[in-house]
């Protein structure tokens, strides 16, 4: 039998997205993208993962989770 050789796990950061009002993304509800302005309540993602949100609502931004 022969080894398989584990693949290396890459840890891609995680983004908190907010928009021109200073309010972060919690979620979808609905089918609706859900602001907050509890940030203790933002839903941290993947880049891959913020891509529709970036497409679809104008004056986002991303934030490195660990930058705050």
């Amino acid at each position: 039998m022969s080894k398989r050789k584990k693949k290396e796990q890459i840890n891609e950061p995680y983004y908190l997205v907010f928009n021109k009002q200073g309010e972060v993304f919690t979620g979808l509800y609905g089918g609706q993208f859900m602001w907050s302005n509890d940030w203790d309540d933002a839903k941290p993602l993947k880049y891959s993962n913020t891509k529709y949100i970036r497409e679809f609502t104008t004056g986002t931004e991303l934030i490195l989770e660990t930058e705050i």
